[in-house]
């Protein structure tokens, strides 16, 4: 926080000298000073002082507090103003992945005037930015036309249970369930069941891999509310194979069967590595309130592990059970949930 003679000189209307004893305060103490503090300067720099000042004390801000969305947003706001139209798209961007709710708040929010102005400008700002951006570049026409859900600034309507909640392909098929008999490699991806469920109970056993396992959601995973039960909790585990396109070697390693079944699966990926292979662990008695995945572009798989009964999977109001020998293949841009109403773990690899 600021010493309050530097607040009580601009409430008292002596503005030269509040900036002087800003400045001199931020001087002295500037290793030691929080993003709070910071932040207040750059708000006093841009109201009463020195432009270039207050985006070094966004700056500052930033680096004392990078995942605070007040700092990115009041950053973003100077740079659009100082004409950085790219940089401020960024700073934007950031505030949204580290709080959704911080762009675009309503006039009723319980935020200050200031910070609600600076979210709807940021809204319209990161709308018209990333639209043009990606009409400017993309050649190919079903993906041109596509929209991304959070920032497109044309209208559109989707389906009843059916949300995308980052990017829609609207030209592909919308089907909640598809049979496995549609795809070539399923009968031989699910013969290799026994081998993979033996892996997992051979890594399972050993003790020195339990800190691989990890909560599905962490503390910022998901901005749906509906989750927020499971966030960082042991009840919904995963242990990854890929990760956002990153093999986990010390699993894999762990896993060479495992491994080779994927290989023959046309997972999408990112620089020729599978996006993402995990096995998903809900535990007894728990349930995944229902949500949307983020885009249609892919399906999503579940090969049964251990499915002790008495629980499934629900994909637009439609119940199926998990079953040791059958494949669940689902878009999750329809609304789903899980259930695992029995008293052991439900174990698939997604």
């Amino acid at each position: 926080m600021l010493p309050k003679i530097i607040t009580q000189e601009l409430i008292n209307g002596r503005s030269e000298q509040a900036l002087k004893s800003l400045r001199s305060y931020l001087e002295k103490n500037r290793a030691r000073l929080n993003a709070e503090t910071f932040h207040q300067a750059s708000v006093i720099e841009e109201q009463y002082g020195e432009w270039k000042l207050a985006g070094q004390a966004h700056k500052a801000c930033i680096n004392a507090a990078g995942n605070n969305p007040i700092a990115l947003l009041y950053a973003g706001h100077w740079l659009n103003q100082s004409g950085f139209d790219e940089a401020a798209a960024a700073a934007y961007s950031l505030c949204q992945d580290t709080n959704a709710s911080f762009i675009g708040l309503s006039h009723t929010s319980q935020q200050a005037q200031p910070t609600i102005m600076r979210s709807q400008g940021a809204n319209l700002h990161l709308r018209n930015f990333l639209t043009n951006h990606h009409e400017s570049n993309v050649n190919e026409p079903r993906i041109s036309e596509a929209i991304w859900t959070r920032t497109n600034n044309a209208e559109y309507t989707l389906p009843e249970n059916y949300r995308p909640s980052l990017f829609w392909i609207h030209t592909l098929k919308q089907q909640p369930y598809y049979p496995s008999s549609m795809f070539t490699w399923a009968h031989d991806f699910l013969s290799t069941t026994t081998a993979i469920k033996q892996e997992l109970i051979s890594f399972l056993n050993n003790t020195s891999n339990r800190n691989i396992i990890r909560p599905y959601l962490d503390d910022m995973a998901s901005d749906n509310e509906n989750l927020n039960s499971l966030a960082n909790s042991k009840d919904w585990t995963a242990i990854d194979l890929f990760k956002s396109g990153q093999c986990q070697s010390q699993v894999v390693a762990a896993f060479p069967k495992t491994y080779e079944a994927i290989k023959n699966i046309p997972c999408y990926q990112l620089d020729q590595t599978p996006f993402e292979v995990f096995f998903s662990i809900l535990k007894a008695g728990q349930a995944i309130a229902p949500h949307y995945g983020q885009s249609n572009h892919s399906l999503t798989v579940h090969l049964p592990i251990e499915v002790p009964g008495n629980g499934f999977l629900e994909v637009n109001g439609e119940n199926r059970k998990w079953r040791e020998d059958e494949l669940l293949i689902f878009d999750d841009s329809f609304l789903h949930s899980a259930t695992n109403k029995s008293d052991k773990d439900r174990i698939v690899l997604i």
